[in-house]
């Protein structure tokens, strides 16, 4: 019985590595115009999380008054949204100006995150680094900013880091189950991610990421959003992440601020879901 398992899973492998293969043909490294040194930063929103948008609104517009003139102009802050919210867009849009629209239904893990870069780079061509981050991430832009602009030129990805370790049998089945059984060989493939609270891509890697999906030939976009980026960018396209450690921490470690580590090098607090939450991690990364 073990050696028939083994088996079926050593026929599983072997055809996840022929179609994987046949899927990523990497198009030719294109230089990338960079314009301006800017930083775009998408944080990924929901309809229905407005009011958690208008507490981050405030606290960007005390940190861009804060951080001074220069950062102040080159990181823009936007709220991504599926276009299927559009009501709620245009309303926004209309108001507050910072509402980014992605063609596709609203979702976590069904491609979003590559609609949001391939948009990002239409509508903000020539930035240096574009930002993911989730609505329960609160960013102190200054850091962040000045952390990108050091490893501009020699880092395409940067983020809190991990190695993909869903291809262990178990764990790989547990996926398939949760994604419905459809086609998860790409996890059967070794290459590192950076977590999704918030990490960064080049534009040079969001150009090229975009250039695999032809229109006759679709990217995989289903998938956990982070541990999908990690495979294209890095296991497809060769990008391996830069792990910076201090590029976020978790809400439940605040209280660890001051003793391990301190709170004026700390990028972004993950896990802020309450208003008390998010006003209280803004007041201690000023």
């Amino acid at each position: 019985m073990r050696l028939l398992c083994a088996l079926l899973w050593l026929c599983i492998v072997f055809v996840a590595f022929f179609f994987v293969g046949f899927e990523t043909n990497v198009p030719p490294a294109m230089d990338l115009e960079v314009r301006e040194s800017k930083i775009l930063v998408g944080v990924f929103t929901i309809a229905s999380h407005y009011e958690q948008r208008m507490l981050l609104r405030a606290h960007y517009h005390r940190h861009h008054s804060s951080v001074g003139e220069e950062q102040n102009a080159a990181v823009v802050v936007m709220f991504v949204i599926s276009g299927q919210s559009r009501a709620r867009v245009m309303r926004e849009q209309a108001e507050h100006g910072d509402m980014l629209e992605v063609d596709c239904a609203e979702n976590t893990n069904e491609g979003k995150t590559f609609y949001y870069f391939k948009a990002a780079l239409e509508r903000f061509p020539g930035y240096v680094y574009y930002v993911k981050a989730d609505d329960d991430t609160v960013i102190h832009v200054g850091r962040l900013f000045w952390l990108l602009m050091t490893l501009a030129g020699k880092e395409d990805y940067v983020g809190k880091t991990n190695e993909n370790k869903d291809f262990w049998p178990q764990r790989y089945w547990e996926k398939m189950s949760f994604y419905r059984y459809r086609f998860m060989g790409w996890l059967l493939t070794s290459f590192s991610f950076a977590y999704g609270p918030v990490y960064a891509l080049s534009g040079r890697a969001v150009q090229r990421w975009v250039q695999l999906d032809p229109p006759k030939k679709k990217l995989v976009l289903y998938g956990d959003e982070d541990v999908l980026t990690g495979y294209y960018i890095h296991g497809v396209l060769g990008m391996q992440p830069k792990h910076v450690e201090n590029i976020y921490y978790e809400y439940e470690e605040v209280g660890l601020w001051n003793g391990t580590f301190s709170r004026h090098t700390v990028v972004a607090v993950h896990h802020c879901r309450r208003a008390d939450q998010i006003k209280e991690v803004s007041s201690l990364l000023l």
